[in-house]
């Protein structure tokens, strides 16, 4: 896996995560593998997304991002709805969208399926207030 840094132009750097991801390297199917980079790459496109991470988990992706602050509530629900819509499109698949960095920071891409199910667990309820 590599990773490339992006800063934008805000009088300090702000690092933007890129991933290139082999999936026969790491055993895993290449429709999961593409799932996920998909998700990833739909996320990013969002201005307001500086990185997010991906999984694929019982036939759902769940995708994390880290985002610039947003300060409305309404925002964020538009943004969530947004993202969740271009990575179902994208992918083909049910979406959840977390924003909570506990998230982001545990999806590694060789977690074991016990992880994915707990973070799974952990996201699906903030799905539920969209």
């Amino acid at each position: 896996m590599t990773f490339h840094a992006f800063g934008k132009d805000h009088g300090m750097e702000t690092p933007y995560i890129e991933s290139s991801y082999d999936a026969d390297m790491h055993g895993e199917t290449l429709s999961s593998a593409d799932a996920t980079l998909k998700a990833e790459h739909s996320a990013l496109q969002d201005p307001l997304v500086l990185a997010a991470r991906a999984f694929e988990y019982d036939g759902r992706v769940l995708l994390a991002v880290l985002t610039e602050p947003i300060y409305l509530s309404s925002d964020r629900a538009a943004l969530k709805a947004l993202l969740i819509k271009n990575a179902e499109a994208a992918t083909g698949k049910k979406v959840l969208l977390s924003f909570d960095l506990e998230v982001y920071r545990r999806i590694a891409r060789d977690m074991p399926e016990e992880a994915k199910a707990l973070l799974m667990k952990k996201a699906a309820p903030q799905n539920l207030r969209q």
